[in-house]
């Protein structure tokens, strides 16, 4: 089982639904922030200091991915200049609270495209 999480930065009101469908497909998104991509990713893997990092994110985008000590869990964060998706898979309550409260943590408000509710 998976589970995925969104988040990006904006100072206006946009419908959650309506951005959510358009990271990734569309190169800017009106009135969403430019992030700093290399603090976002230091802070998430700084966030699992026992987890193995099998791929690190470049440049501007890419994908940083964890595994867990235990080898059942994952955790898949996609970057992109607006916004970072991270999907788990496996795991649970535990990793996905560090996981929302490390974004929290650097303004990040969490979108749970599972029950289409963006939280402040």
């Amino acid at each position: 089982m998976s589970q995925q999480f969104a988040f990006w930065s904006t100072p206006a009101t946009h419908d959650p639904a309506t951005v959510y469908a358009q990271l990734g497909e569309v190169p800017h998104i009106h009135g969403l922030d430019t992030l700093d991509l290399g603090r976002i990713d230091t802070a998430l893997v700084g966030a699992f200091p026992a987890w193995r990092v099998e791929s690190r994110r470049s440049a501007e985008v890419g994908q940083t991915m964890l595994g867990g000590p235990d080898g059942q869990v994952g955790i898949d964060v996609e970057y992109g200049p607006q916004y970072v998706i991270v999907t788990c898979h496996g795991g649970g309550m535990t990793e996905w609270n560090t996981i929302i409260d490390t974004m929290q943590g650097l303004g990040l408000p969490l979108y749970d495209p599972q029950i289409n509710e963006r939280f402040a």
